[in-house]
């Protein structure tokens, strides 16, 4: 998929208890650690709407990654999402999961026997976004995959989207058998560095003309 200049949002709108978050995590770090991006946490429907009018902060950021689960057409409050994928400022990544494993997830999240989750209008919600997104031509990226072969994963979905594969260099350690002093140790040190001992004192006293210098103030005298 080729995206337009001018910044990107990498969208992980995953199903329910299908991974998204990992997905998103995952794609995040990505664009951190590149230092191509950064990640800007769940969009809500009414914030998607605002983007438009704040899209030189995704600009300034190159790539914002995001998640969210209501696609374009389930939710009239996620119509902005259309404007968006339309000029290709969207990259929208739809995380797929075994729905047995799908299914067990939600029993446990949500406190719900298997033919609740099936009754509930979140299922139907869920079923709904899924054929939205992807008839929107999202990528699909299996939830397994990204567990099996993380680096794998992210590599494709990189590739989709476009975004740069170049990788910061990470930081060099400090030399082997070499520690920073703390700043209060390194002034005590420099001040030994730089004051001269009371011998050289003498040295330097006694090759100079006149007495040495004593290596001690002469007591005071009081005045009467």
């Amino acid at each position: 998929m080729t995206t337009t200049t001018g910044g990107t949002v990498v969208l992980a709108c995953g199903g329910y208890r299908s991974g998204s978050t990992l997905q998103y995590n995952v794609v995040g770090e990505y664009a951190e650690r590149a230092g191509i991006g950064r990640r800007i946490g769940f969009v809500e429907p009414d914030q998607a709407a605002v983007l438009p009018q704040v899209w030189s902060f995704v600009e300034a950021l190159g790539t914002a990654v995001a998640k969210c689960h209501l696609a374009p057409g389930v939710d009239e409050r996620s119509g902005a999402w259309d404007a968006l994928l339309d000029r290709g400022r969207v990259c929208a990544v739809y995380t797929v999961r075994d729905w047995r494993d799908v299914v067990h997830s939600w029993t446990r999240k949500f406190d719900q026997r298997v033919d609740e989750v099936f009754a509930s209008a979140r299922w139907a919600l869920n079923t709904a976004n899924l054929e939205a997104w992807l008839a929107r031509g999202a990528h699909v990226l299996r939830y397994e995959d990204l567990v099996a072969d993380p680096a794998a994963a992210l590599d494709r979905v990189v590739a989709w989207a476009g975004l740069p594969a170049t990788r910061r260099p990470p930081p060099r350690p400090p030399p082997r058998g070499r520690r920073r002093c703390p700043p209060a140790t390194a002034r005590s040190t420099r001040a030994r560095c730089c004051t001269p001992t009371m011998s050289a004192t003498r040295r330097a006293g006694a090759g100079a003309a006149g007495p040495p210098r004593s290596a001690t103030w002469p007591a005071a005298t009081s005045s009467r």
